[in-house]
């Protein structure tokens, strides 16, 4: 084997290793990142459902707290 087919047949080598490395990281790696992101998207929704329900607890409570000092200003008033 001359010296250029001994380099070529070394970089073959390696290019099969890199790619059972890249094939390794597409079927390992990636497979968890989407089953993290997939987790991810349902605990966003529970937190997202959260601050809604939070928001509407928030306004409840204001409007029962503004009709109680409406009343109690009323009862002043009208004695």
């Amino acid at each position: 084997m001359s010296k250029v087919e001994e380099e070529v047949h070394d970089i073959d080598k390696r290019l099969v290793k890199i790619e059972a490395i890249l094939d390794r990281l597409e079927n390992n790696h990636l497979a968890h990142v989407e089953a993290d992101m997939a987790e991810m998207k349902v605990s966003m929704k529970d937190i997202s459902s959260m601050v809604f329900k939070g928001i509407i607890a928030f306004f409840l409570q204001l409007a029962v707290v503004l009709m109680g000092v409406i009343a109690f200003l009323a009862s002043l008033v009208w004695g």
